[in-house]
């Protein structure tokens, strides 16, 4: 019977996805804007689930600056936030090389190809906030596209349907198979790469231990190696979504490193970088997701509730080799 039902459940989710992408793309932008806040209210009213880790990781992360009221607050605009995101996925097949410009707003862009034109291969660095949707299809529509690692959905039917979105714009989405060594021999071969430092990952995948907001997270560290392999540049790139349906999409100068900077060292330094851009505009973030799944024996803090102790963790925690990097 639980079997069925995921079945009928994921076949309900596939056609509501491909409903999406086919229906989406013909609202006017301010019906899009005006449904994206309707659906994130909904979520946030009615998945208590999510609202629940939401709110737990708003009080942890940023207790000291804002109290219950207004971490509801920040709350309740991060899920309008992430259901914006997720509509403008499917509208961008509105955008072209020659159009998108009147909708993505670009700041300081000379970083990446002043990086691309000095180094051959790049990487764009990016959070799971704002547009980030958009900020992954700019890559394409300024002629420097970029191969990306996508995370399979439970639903494997869905990969296909967010897989045709995000490469609208000429982009590569690659899956977590080999990934590292289709990711190297891209930049090898002067193309861009494109990453997010808060990608949180399981334990089962390779990753790094970084510091987040004083809390131990577990996060991808194919950016660090890719730039200690390779040499090319990492340049963050930040996004602010527009009251009016547009996005200013920012490019950061790239970052800088010591010669013997190891994997660690250079991965927490991505996540530096971006850790005030949250703290500044919190309602970008994506909140309602489980970065911290996993939190020491010894905390000496409160973690997350949805947090767990693993034997494992422990292990990563003490040094152990990270498993899956390749030579």
């Amino acid at each position: 019977m639980k079997t069925l039902w995921k079945q009928f459940r994921y076949r309900l989710e596939y056609h509501g996805c491909r409903f999406l992408a086919g229906s989406i793309p013909r609202l006017p932008r301010r019906a899009c804007l005006w449904l994206a806040a309707v659906l994130g209210s909904l979520f946030y009213r009615f998945d208590r689930r999510s609202r629940r880790v939401a709110l737990d990781n708003l009080r942890l992360a940023l207790g000291d600056q804002f109290d219950p009221a207004a971490r509801q607050r920040i709350a309740r605009q991060s899920f309008k936030n992430f259901a914006r995101a997720m509509l403008d996925l499917f509208w961008a097949a509105n955008l072209t090389p020659d159009n998108y410009t009147r909708h993505i707003k670009l700041v300081d862009f000379h970083h990446v190809f002043d990086s691309h034109r000095q180094h051959g291969g790049m990487i764009y660095l990016s959070l799971h906030a704002g547009s980030h949707e958009w900020v992954s299809l700019t890559g394409g529509f300024i002629g420097l596209p970029a191969s990306m690692v996508a995370l399979d959905f439970k639903n494997p039917s869905l990969d296909a349907v967010f897989r045709q979105a995000r490469e609208h714009s000429g982009n590569r989405i690659i899956g977590q198979h080999q990934s590292m060594l289709k990711l190297l021999r891209t930049v090898r071969r002067n193309g861009a790469a494109g990453l997010l430092v808060d990608l949180a990952l399981r334990l089962n995948h390779p990753g790094q231990v970084i510091n987040a907001f004083g809390m131990k997270m577990h996060v991808t560290f194919l950016h660090a190696l890719l730039h200690a392999r390779t040499g090319v540049a990492m340049v963050p790139v930040t996004n602010v979504p527009n009251p009016d349906g547009t996005c200013t999409v920012m490019a950061h100068p790239p970052l800088t490193f010591a010669p013997d900077a190891t994997l660690a060292e250079m991965t927490q330094g991505c996540w530096d970088f971006f850790e005030p851009f949250i703290r500044a505009r919190p309602e970008l973030w994506l909140w309602n997701y489980k970065h911290w799944r996993y939190r020491p024996q010894d905390a000496g803090r409160e973690y997350p509730a949805y947090s767990q102790v693993s034997r494992k963790f422990e292990r990563v925690l003490a040094g152990a080799t990270v498993p899956g990097t390749p030579p």
